[in-house]
């Protein structure tokens, strides 16, 4: 599959591209002393690799688990298919070993394929199930960096392709934050303004993917750099029609401590050489 699919699909759906920095600024520090989350300087993204850095570290030291989904179109023997995936991540704490199960279904011209996965591994193994069109089959690769645990691979050309401002703030458990995971006591909306940088955008969208347009993101952090939510939206051409490339990332629980081992995975590990890095 193309660069997009092959990724954890763990990220981004569509958002409201709005919100003047001197007013979020003002909001932000109107919540109290105007503490910026890593990356942030007066109320603009101004590193995302400190962000990213920051979510890694958190995130890892916690133990979490998360969800997400993605639609994008790739391309195959010339031909669009539309794929769409749905996947749960539980990481322990310090990354000891974690845990997914996705969904995908690919719909082409010619009929359709759903695939399930379990992913279980840990910093030097990853053992995997797959069931398809009645087969299950098993496979080992080298297990996941930490940048793909927490999901800052798949972040990284997004929150690099525009200008991201703090359009709103506030605080965990009040208001539009009052849900998701404990963690961090402030919330900041950082919302991308201005057009995307379109080199790093081709870069993130399937192979054969061009004029990629309508760029829109919102990510939702705290003020220890954790990514509590993050949503996108993009057009863009292949095979000659346009399709819209969406992808949703929530951050669901903290603290998770130990993650269960499957009882497939003794069978996926025997005997099955390691391979490639795991997604």
């Amino acid at each position: 599959m193309a660069r997009a699919s092959r990724r954890w699909v763990l990220a981004l759906a569509i958002a409201m591209a709005v919100a003047p920095a001197t007013g979020s600024l003002t909001a932000a520090q109107g919540q109290g002393d105007g503490t910026e989350p890593p990356g942030v300087v007066d109320g603009e993204l101004d590193s995302p690799s400190s962000l990213l850095r920051a979510h890694t570290s958190a995130l890892l030291a916690d133990g979490f688990s998360a969800n997400g989904a993605v639609d994008v179109t790739i391309r195959r023997q010339g031909v669009p298919v539309d794929v769409e995936r749905t996947a749960d991540r539980t990481v322990s704490v310090d990354a000891a070993s974690y845990r997914q199960s996705q969904r995908t279904v690919a719909q082409a011209p010619v009929g359709s394929t759903t695939r399930e996965e379990e992913f279980w591994g840990n910093d030097s193994v990853e053992g995997r199930r797959t069931v398809e069109n009645d087969r299950t089959s098993y496979d080992v690769r080298k297990g996941k960096t930490d940048g793909r645990l927490s999901a800052a691979a798949l972040m990284r050309p997004y929150l690099r392709s525009a200008t991201y401002v703090v359009s709103d703030a506030g605080y965990a458990g009040v208001g539009r934050y009052s849900g998701g995971p404990v963690g961090g006591e402030r919330r900041y909306t950082l919302t991308a303004t201005g057009p995307g940088d379109t080199t790093r955008l081709v870069n993130a969208l399937p192979d054969g993917a061009s004029d990629p347009r309508n760029f829109e993101a919102t990510v939702v952090v705290d003020e220890d750099g954790r990514v509590h939510e993050f949503d996108a939206s993009v057009d863009y051409t292949i095979s000659g029609v346009d399709r819209t490339h969406t992808l949703s990332f929530d951050l669901r629980e903290l603290d998770v401590s130990s993650v269960g081992r499957p009882s497939w995975v003794d069978e996926a590990l025997s005997g099955a050489e390691t391979t490639g890095a795991g997604r």
